[in-house]
């Protein structure tokens, strides 16, 4: 008898599609809520064992993430949810995410979404092409097990360096002085009312993507300025709940890790780096091993717990060192 393979394994690029569905039939304790960054690289086995599921989507921003978290918890309330908060800022138009669902009458709507996309000519066509292909796309943990090179991501390490980079440059300058935080502060809320263990972390991004970031942002804006804004936020619905505020972990530090070089020239890959805004599973095992093992004593280098009292220092330390990073990268 044929065994098949599963829809983990096979529905590469269709994660909204298929990974709702995998979070309710595994029902994990353990999750990991991301974005692209996290699917790429990060291994919940590692946090949680065979008990647990990387629910990263690419592209997820906090308005989505909250119905995500409202979707974990209406078909499985887990125990521990680690939760990556890069962007805070929900500035999107309310919509509908048809893929999650946390009333009776959103999982009938979801289910027939889900049909409709099981029974579709298209999903028809990835599947053979994956089956005759032979390429196992993602872990039974819900990790992406290869990172695609194509002409959107680019092939050589210099087309997805400038791809990436380009991706986010495309809008210009940061124009719009306006950070929308209430669905962070509705997720969080709901963490705290539900007694579920959270814990937030930043990504691990590369120095020149952080440059960029910075150089496009407005001031209190940006990758950097969003760590202040989310222990602001932690800090508020806290007190608000007479509650202590949820851990937070930085990883998007400045490093060894974070400067490695991006030699274009080089015959040999990065060793933590698809290009510079996603990190390898080598470098997403660290972090991964680091949260694993909190509150316990860390390397101060890789991850480094922010709090109210030291976030100020933490940012102008950073600030200084990602301009030390730029200088010596021109003299390289």
């Amino acid at each position: 008898m044929m065994s098949l393979k599963p829809p983990t394994v096979i529905a590469a690029g269709y994660e909204r599609q298929f990974k709702p569905w995998q979070v309710k039939i595994k029902q994990p304790s353990t999750i990991l809520l991301g974005n692209s960054r996290n699917l790429y690289s990060s291994d919940t086995t590692i946090i949680g064992g065979a008990d647990s599921y990387n629910f990263a989507v690419a592209g997820i921003g906090m308005n989505e993430l909250l119905e995500q978290f409202k979707h974990l918890l209406y078909v499985n309330h887990p125990k521990n949810v680690f939760l990556a908060v890069d962007y805070v800022c929900s500035n999107s138009p309310a919509q509908t995410y048809i893929h999650f669902y946390h009333s009776p009458i959103q999982e009938f709507k979801a289910q027939l979404y889900r049909l409709k996309y099981l029974i579709s000519t298209k999903t028809l066509v990835n599947s053979v092409k994956v089956l005759r292909e032979n390429v196992s796309f993602f872990s039974p943990s819900g990790q992406r097990e290869t990172f695609l090179f194509n002409s959107v991501n680019g092939y050589s390490l210099q087309q997805r360096v400038e791809n990436r980079e380009a991706s986010r440059s495309s809008g210009g300058k940061q124009k719009n002085p306006v950070c929308n935080t209430s669905s962070l502060k509705s997720l969080l809320t709901l963490a705290h009312q539900s007694e579920i263990n959270l814990v937030l972390f930043t990504n691990p991004v590369h120095a020149r993507y952080l440059t960029l970031d910075t150089e496009l942002s407005l001031p209190g804006f940006g990758l950097l300025s969003n760590k202040k804004r989310t222990v602001e936020i932690n800090l508020l619905v806290a007190e608000e709940l007479n509650k202590q505020p949820f851990p937070f972990i930085d990883f998007m530090l400045i490093n060894e890790l974070t400067t490695e070089s991006l030699d274009f020239t080089a015959a040999h890959e990065p060793i933590y780096w698809w290009e510079s805004s996603h990190y390898k599973t080598i470098l997403g095992d660290q972090v991964m091993n680091w949260l694993s093992n909190y509150p316990q004593h860390q390397q101060s280098n890789i991850g480094f717990p922010i709090t109210a009292s030291n976030v100020t220092q933490h940012l102008q330390q950073q600030t200084i060192q990602l301009e030390a990073s730029n200088k010596a990268a021109l003299h390289e």
